[in-house]
């Protein structure tokens, strides 16, 4: 949408001095979470097309005060098999923390609106989609940090990115996280 690109724009204006953004309308379809999941997935396979990892950032994504120094310390540590790095997470489960600067997600996560794809992680998922309707997981963050899919997904420590409050046409509401962090608090340190 429009109007959520220019707020987008106006809190993220640091994204747009640092890299070259291309904007890509999401894939429209009559069920949600697939086109946001069919949205993803092209990003991942352009990674793996142009061999270099690549960032996805939502139109609800606001990025943290020093987000850039923190992703610069992450890419100093993280193991080389990974696939996926998500910038935030609102957990549906326990976290390990591996550094300062990185974390792993023990079984399902929620909410990937900044993540960053490895070339490597288009064939993990795409030689797994057979999995999600029967794990019943129409989501793309919880299908990506599922443990019955292989990618080798890890989460910036703390949290670089949130959701902005605003109206979702995926729930046809708006939303609000910052209630599921407080409902989740207790399983930060």
């Amino acid at each position: 949408r429009e109007d959520r690109w220019e707020i987008f724009k106006s809190k993220n204006q640091d994204i747009l001095n640092h890299f070259h953004v291309t904007r890509k309308d999401g894939i429209v379809n009559s069920d949600p979470p697939t086109g946001i999941f069919l949205a993803h997935l092209e990003c991942m396979k352009k990674s793996k097309e142009i061999g270099e990892p690549i960032i996805v950032i939502e139109d609800d994504c606001e990025m943290a005060t020093g987000w850039l120094e923190k992703l610069g310390s992450v890419f100093r540590n993280i193991p080389e098999d990974w696939d996926v790095l998500i910038g935030n997470h609102y957990f549906y489960s326990q976290i390990e923390i591996i550094t300062d600067h990185l974390a792993k997600p023990r079984n399902q996560a929620s909410t990937i609106n900044f993540a960053v794809y490895s070339p490597t992680c288009f064939d993990k998922v795409n030689d797994h989609m057979h999995l999600r309707h029967e794990l019943n997981i129409d989501d793309v963050d919880h299908f990506l940090t599922s443990e019955k899919i292989p990618t080798n997904n890890y989460t910036i420590w703390p949290m670089i990115s949130r959701e902005f409050v605003t109206f979702s046409d995926h729930h046809k509401k708006v939303r609000n996280m910052e209630l599921r962090l407080r409902e989740h608090a207790y399983q930060f340190p």
